[in-house]
């Protein structure tokens, strides 16, 4: 099973690995690898946060301006796609992952999207919200 969370929601001795998706990690997590690849580039990263200065991040700003650049980002990095699909084939082989960001609003957060990739391809995901994020997979697969 790939379980997302929080940083602050991680118990280490619950999985076989544990990736935290940031770009840096200003302290070291005891187990946990950062995971650059499935963080957001720093220009999306820079646009989320002048979105949140400007009191604009919401469900529309993550819809149609967050969501398209980060699936375009992933589509185009061969790095990220390997991650991925070893997700994957960790979760058919009855591993336990954990995959964990900063991000305190998982409906606004890269972790949701990532999940929505795996959820497409039938990963066993669990979320802090259990939701089904697949329309993320949906997105990516139609894009050019």
């Amino acid at each position: 099973m790939i379980r997302t969370t929080t940083i602050r929601n991680i118990n280490e001795q619950a999985f076989d690995e544990t990736w935290i998706i940031v770009r840096s990690l200003k302290q070291d997590i005891k187990g946990a690898t950062p995971i650059a690849q499935l963080s957001p580039s720093l220009d999306l990263f820079f646009k989320y946060q002048a979105l949140k200065k400007q009191n604009q991040w919401n469900q529309t700003s993550f819809d149609n301006i967050y969501v398209p650049s980060y699936l375009q980002q992933i589509k185009h990095d061969q790095q990220a796609i390997d991650l991925l699909n070893y997700l994957y084939r960790q979760d058919k082989a009855g591993k336990n992952i954990c995959l964990a960001c900063f991000c305190t609003d998982e409906d606004l957060c890269h972790r949701s999207i990532v999940a929505g990739l795996l959820q497409g391809v039938n990963a066993h995901v669990k979320t802090d919200t259990n939701k089904d994020y697949t329309k993320y997979y949906e997105i990516f697969k139609n894009m050019q």
